[in-house]
């Protein structure tokens, strides 16, 4: 389980030093997410592992952060409303989760969850029907809506499924939490591939407009 964790934290930062390297362009909040994963992620296991202690609200604060990033990068793909509208549609909604959930852990994740498999797959939709990107394989935003939507659907899966076997055995969480590990790892791998092509091809931030 720990091997998954650490290789986890590693791919976050490997994808976080490829994304450094390129021009901040639109997969700028992508960047700032990878940041923002492997800061949570790595501050938590190391303060638990070698000092033994707990951080409290690393995962809400994350979770929080996701959503946020998550909202302005896919409003920037489906190119929804103005951006002074997209502000006051984005802050109104953090609200609203945090209203809703009252920063209750497995509310957030179950929300993202749901939400960015929605936005991840509608942008699939809206790729195929308008047809407009030749090489889908040099187009990054395909790697990182892959990586999301491989994510937030697989753990929607991982939730329900581990749920029922959680009735029968308790030992079935820590499969799950290593499962869900697994996950973050193709999230982070096929990001930072995303970044890589987006280093090869300068210009692919232009179709998006088109």
């Amino acid at each position: 389980m720990y091997i998954t964790v650490y290789l986890m934290i590693l791919s976050a930062g490997v994808a976080l030093y490829l994304g450094l390297r390129q021009k901040f362009n639109s997969l700028r909040p992508i960047v700032i997410l990878i940041f923002a994963s492997l800061s949570a992620d790595f501050t938590f296991r190391l303060s638990l592992d070698i000092f033994d202690v707990f951080i409290p609200y690393t995962g809400q604060v994350y979770r929080l952060l996701e959503f946020i990033l998550l909202l302005e990068f896919y409003w920037i793909l489906l190119q929804i409303s103005n951006p002074f509208r997209f502000r006051i549609i984005q802050i109104s909604a953090l609200c609203l989760l945090i209203f809703v959930s009252k920063l209750n852990p497995n509310i957030l994740r179950i929300s993202n969850n749901f939400l960015f498999s929605v936005l991840a797959t509608l942008y699939f939709i809206k790729l195929i029907r308008e047809m407009k990107i030749q090489n889908l394989l040099s187009f990054p935003v395909f790697w990182i809506n892959s990586a999301l939507l491989i994510y937030f659907s697989g753990s929607i899966f991982i939730s329900i499924f581990f749920e029922l076997l959680g009735r029968i055995s308790e030992g079935t969480a820590i499969i799950s939490y290593m499962f869900h590990n697994i996950l973050g790892l193709a999230k982070n791998v096929l990001i930072g591939w995303a970044f890589i092509v987006s280093r090869r091809n300068n210009n692919w931030d232009s179709q998006l407009d088109s």
